[in-house]
């Protein structure tokens, strides 16, 4: 950049920023005012000169933008204002108006905690800035609306006792008669202040000045209809309405709609409400139209607020790892030892307890079934011996004309083979072996009666009817009988295989060794 290039865009910034500043003192619209901050803009980014007015004109085009609804292009502004600020020639005026905007700007996003943390940069500026355009006053009355908004009044009638008191000391009725005003609007929404606040608005009356009519005549028919007051409030919402259309204030225009149809409906004023309904339609469209765009911004603004908040957690996060990174791993290194170590320790040991367990129930599962065979071998040699008794009985017989009934004699024999205390043992030891066979066969047929069970058991343990009669100590036709009866008991169809389905019924196959 030329020698000569510098002094001209020095020249062409400031009186760029100059005008712009005075636009906007005199221009509504703030039109040829956003032209003028917009130059101040070009230059900086044709010639990266940010000196002079730089901040201030930013800052002030943010204002517009924030007004216009761009909240996230008015954030981004007042931050380069804050940031951009010369350490050897600093712009006050810049920094606290471009923290004055994002107060107001997150205030109306909902995002108060950054707005009191913005607030504070003006009012806890030193004391000798505070004549510089009240700012400090007005930044009091920011933070106030910001605290009533988060239902905090006592801390925000506070805050409005300082900017009263900021404003003066410089000596500026103006701006006392707005904290005034506002003190008013707040206490308001206090019941037990409701007629202090009505008193006070009766006394403002025509000291407003004609750009801040708006909020008077909307404070004051808020104020009113609170108090019951209708026909009174309908004439100051009307004009508030108008007045609040004329400086773009949509939220406040429709909320004195909203109030004026409450009013209208009161006072059963039913014609004037149904000409407004129209009108109160459109405002509605429009806040909600504003409202979508807020809360696109808020949502986009969080985001992005969370997204740095990370970052720096990361790079904190990383210093700190970089200083104690072989620490943590030697650390974790040994608890992974130590809990493979005792992982190893518990498999060993729950596997060992296992196959104990295992082998323990398989034993006493042998054992059982040892007994259980036994039981039935020593049957069958009582049988046998029986069997022995019965054939002498029949020599016996031969030699002598005397006849005897064999068979009774065998069925009379068999009552004394099994004991009552073998029975019992041959049932538990059944029980054991086969846990639900019996339970399963009660559910099947309830009617079986303790020698059917005795027989089904038997069949159980697929014995044939040789080792049937030999251990029940009875003929084989006895055998048959009772399969018969059986049958008939488990009403089972004519050819099926008995014992089979026994088997099927009662099986519960035991644990395996």
């Amino acid at each position: 950049m030329s020698k000569r290039t510098v002094p001209k865009a020095t020249a062409d910034s400031y009186w760029s920023a100059a005008a712009g500043i005075t636009y906007m003192g005199v221009d509504s619209t703030s039109t040829r005012a956003e032209q003028a901050f917009m130059r101040v803009v070009d230059v900086a980014r044709q010639t990266g000169f940010r000196g002079g007015l730089y901040s201030h004109a930013i800052a002030r085009l943010a204002d517009i933008y924030l007004h216009q609804g761009k909240y996230e292009q008015s954030i981004t502004l007042c931050r380069q204002a804050i940031a951009t600020t010369p350490p050897d020639k600093p712009d006050e005026q810049g920094q606290y108006i471009a923290a004055e905007n994002l107060t107001e700007a997150y205030r109306r996003l909902g995002l108060y905690d950054e707005a009191l943390r913005y607030c504070a940069l003006v009012t806890d500026a030193p004391s000798d800035f505070e004549i510089l355009n009240n700012l400090r006053g007005r930044s009091y009355m920011n933070k106030a609306a910001v605290l009533a908004e988060m239902r905090r009044p006592a801390e925000a009638l506070t805050a409005l006792q300082q900017a009263d008191s900021c404003f003066t000391r410089t000596g500026n009725d103006y701006y006392r008669l707005q904290a005034s005003l506002e003190r008013a609007h707040l206490l308001s929404s206090l019941p037990d202040s409701l007629q202090a606040a009505l008193h006070i608005f009766a006394s403002l009356d025509g000291r407003i000045p004609a750009h801040r009519q708006a909020f008077y005549l909307y404070y004051y028919g808020n104020a009113c209809t609170q108090a019951g007051q209708y026909a009174r409030a309908i004439p100051l919402l009307e004009r508030a309405v108008t007045e609040a259309g004329n400086i773009s204030e949509r939220l406040m225009a429709h909320e004195s709609a909203r109030l004026l149809t409450e009013c209208y409906r009161r006072t059963r004023r039913l014609a004037l409400l149904a000409d407004f309904l129209p009108r109160y339609q459109s405002l509605s469209d429009s806040i909600a139209s504003d409202a979508k765009i807020r809360q696109l911004a808020s949502a986009n603004i969080r985001f992005e607020t969370k997204k740095k908040e990370q970052e720096n957690r990361a790079l904190t996060a990383e210093v700190a790892l970089k200083d104690s990174r072989l620490r943590i791993i030697l650390l974790v290194g040994l608890l992974c030892l130590l809990l493979a170590a005792g992982i190893i320790v518990w498999i060993v040991m729950r596997h060992r307890a296992i196959r104990m367990r295992q082998e323990a129930a398989a034993t006493l599962l042998r054992e059982q079934q040892a007994q259980l065979h036994s039981l039935i071998r020593d049957r069958q040699q009582l049988t046998d011996r029986n069997l022995d008794l019965v054939r002498q009985l029949a020599d016996i017989q031969s030699t002598h004309e005397n006849t005897c009934n064999l068979d009774s004699i065998m069925e009379s024999l068999q009552q004394s083979l099994f004991s009552k205390e073998d029975a019992e043992r041959f049932r538990r030891n059944f029980s054991a072996v086969y846990p639900t066979a019996l339970n399963r066969l009660r559910n099947r047929c309830p009617d079986l009666t303790y020698n059917d069970e005795l027989f089904c058991m038997l069949a159980m343990l697929q014995l044939d009817n040789s080792e049937m009669a030999r251990t029940l100590g009875i003929s084989k036709p006895s055998v048959s009988k009772a399969r018969y009866r059986i049958r008939m008991k488990l009403e089972l169809p004519e050819g099926a295989d008995v014992d089979a389905e026994v088997k099927k019924i009662m099986d519960n196959s035991p644990i395996s060794s």
